[in-house]
């Protein structure tokens, strides 16, 4: 399981908007457009799909813990 598998999980099981994702990666000091939380939310099969970092999936959760 990769990364951005985590992360499209995390998202859909509270049903988060791409604004709800920007605003948990906000919380952290990290700004994130809807065009790159798009990418991360890709497949990795997909021509726009771009690699989620450990230390990217860490700050998003750091954030998801504040804004909930």
């Amino acid at each position: 399981m990769t990364n951005n598998d985590i992360l499209r999980r995390i998202r859909y099981a509270p049903e988060l908007t791409d604004t709800q994702m920007g605003e948990a990666f906000a919380h952290v000091g990290v700004t994130c457009s809807k065009k790159e939380i798009i990418s991360y939310m890709a497949r990795e099969h997909e021509e726009n799909a771009v690699y989620c970092t450990p230390e990217l999936l860490g700050q998003f959760l750091d954030g998801l813990i504040i804004l909930k």
